[in-house]
């Protein structure tokens, strides 16, 4: 190998600071009163994929995910999914 990086001779050993404990960390509020709760997330969209069929370069969403396979709606060749 043409350049070798030397090793360092030794190495410092640095302190760590202590952390703070639990206790001494303030409560979270906001103006003196309980924070209010999170919202309800928003329902998660059904599960999609796009596809483009090779042969006619139509674009067009497959919404079953367990299809390798699907014929396309414009000119009927198998795309692969």
């Amino acid at each position: 190998m043409a350049g070798t990086i030397p090793q360092p001779e030794a190495t410092l050993a640095l302190p760590i600071p202590a952390l703070p404990a639990l206790a001494d960390l303030p409560p979270p509020t906001l103006d003196d009163e309980a924070l209010p709760a999170l919202p309800a997330l928003p329902d998660l969209p059904p599960p999609s994929r796009e596809a483009v069929c090779g042969s006619c370069e139509a674009s067009f969403t497959v919404r079953d995910l367990t299809l390798r396979r699907v014929p396309c709606p414009i000119c009927g060749d198998s795309v692969e999914v």
